[in-house]
């Protein structure tokens, strides 16, 4: 068996992008074919303009024509795919050890094939806690590396950043809609309308957030109150925050499926 992944030429969701096994590129396109069968017999039934069919069908039409005269939509369905919809899709072959499975991990929106991380986790485990950690682990330190995650945790505004999970309390962020800025009246009155309780609600949630990191708490505060450079934030500090992120469910939610060899 081999590892590919299948991408349609205009990814617009999940089902653009996807990782199994098959025996070689034969399989691999009858096993995508499967995976649209349905909903191309659904847009046959529902939307197709049989006029603008016909044409399309011209080269391999005594044969489609058979399974139109049956009605028999779902091979119709598999013949067109392989006629006109294969030449759409990219077929990559990944090299992979037999002592390992694979996890295909997919976030929410699926935009091009990177977007759907490949992570390789050792046959032995078979603790689904431990399997999960792991995969979780190596999906945080790619993020961690990344530019725009470095540039979303280092920067400092109170708005579409990292910094701005601080701001925020159970009912979201804690400033008024518009401008000029302002805290919203139910927080005002929390703070007994002294606003410089501000800056303790800001420290508490910091606090939380690295609780159990009093290396990294120091850090972020030293970086933001005192404008630091953020060389003062290494590596480590990335991850950490990545990983909490993706536990969390603040940076991407991942669909985490293990990918398993079709006898």
């Amino acid at each position: 068996m081999k590892l590919y992944r299948a991408c349609y030429v205009d990814i617009y969701d999940e089902k653009d992008v996807l990782v199994f096994f098959a025996e070689n590129e034969e399989k691999a396109f009858e096993y995508i074919c499967e995976q649209n069968v349905d909903d191309f017999v659904q847009y046959l039934i529902d939307d197709t303009c049989f006029g603008e069919l016909l044409e399309e069908i011209e080269p391999f039409y005594n044969e489609a024509i058979q399974y139109i005269a049956k009605k028999d939509f779902e091979n119709f369905a598999r013949l067109y795919w392989m006629n006109i919809q294969k030449q759409h899709w990219t077929l990559e072959e990944i090299d992979v050890s037999e002592e390992i499975d694979v996890y295909a991990c997919y976030p929410k929106d699926v935009l091009e094939k990177d977007d759907v991380e490949i992570v390789y986790i050792e046959k032995d485990l078979t603790d689904e806690d431990e399997i999960k950690e792991l995969v979780l682990i190596d999906l945080a330190y790619r993020e961690s590396i990344r530019e725009p995650f470095r540039d979303f945790v280092t920067d400092r505004a109170i708005n579409m950043s990292f910094n701005e999970r601080f701001y925020c309390d159970e009912k979201g962020f804690i400033f008024a809609e518009g401008l000029p800025i302002r805290l919203r009246d139910d927080v005002l009155e929390k703070f007994g309308f002294d606003e410089s309780k501000l800056s303790e609600f800001w420290l508490n949630n910091v606090n939380e957030f690295f609780e159990d990191n009093d290396t990294y708490r120091d850090w972020y505060i030293e970086y933001i109150t005192n404008k630091k450079e953020p060389d003062i934030l290494d590596d480590g500090f990335y991850f950490y925050v990545a990983k909490k992120m993706l536990e969390n469910g603040e940076w991407i939610e991942y669909d985490i499926r293990k990918v398993v060899m079709k006898q």
